[in-house]
């Protein structure tokens, strides 16, 4: 785990998750077979119909305790102009993280629970693609240089 990209760590080891429990593939370098289902970070590529885009972002922090709440949003996107598919996607990410205790990553990043707290549809997009977004709060333990 490396201490200068915290969150990349843990978007990555949810990317990596997430693939291994079979809901889509997770190939930054390789890029996407058609019809796969890509997962990617930050910014999902214009080319690929179905996909998970995982970002995240800090929610809470305190220096006195060795773990932070962060927030991670998964957004699916489905192609076909039918809105089940997305929600079928996004209720398979649920089913994955809703509830989950300590856990670590991949990465090294310690995860004491998981819950989601917000999601909504993002509609329709003019190549026919469904989005929905769903967020979740993580409780990470994070080390830092000055934290007890």
């Amino acid at each position: 785990m490396a201490a200068e990209d915290f969150q990349g760590d843990l978007l990555i080891g949810m990317a990596q998750l997430l693939a291994a429990a079979g809901l889509g593939v997770w190939s930054p370098t390789l890029g996407y077979a058609a019809g796969a289902t890509g997962i990617v970070l930050d910014a999902t590529p214009e080319t690929l119909d179905r996909a998970i885009q995982l970002s995240s972002y800090p929610v809470a922090d305190d220096p006195g305790f060795r773990s932070d709440l962060i927030g991670l949003q998964t957004i699916v996107r489905w192609g076909g102009g039918d809105p089940l598919p997305s929600r079928r996607l996004d209720e398979q990410i649920f089913q994955a993280l809703q509830g989950r205790t300590h856990f670590v990553l991949s990465t090294g990043v310690h995860v004491t629970s998981c819950s989601r707290r917000s999601g909504a549809t993002l509609g329709i997009d003019s190549s026919k693609r469904w989005s929905r977004s769903s967020n979740y709060y993580l409780r990470v333990l994070h080390p830092t240089t000055h934290r007890l």
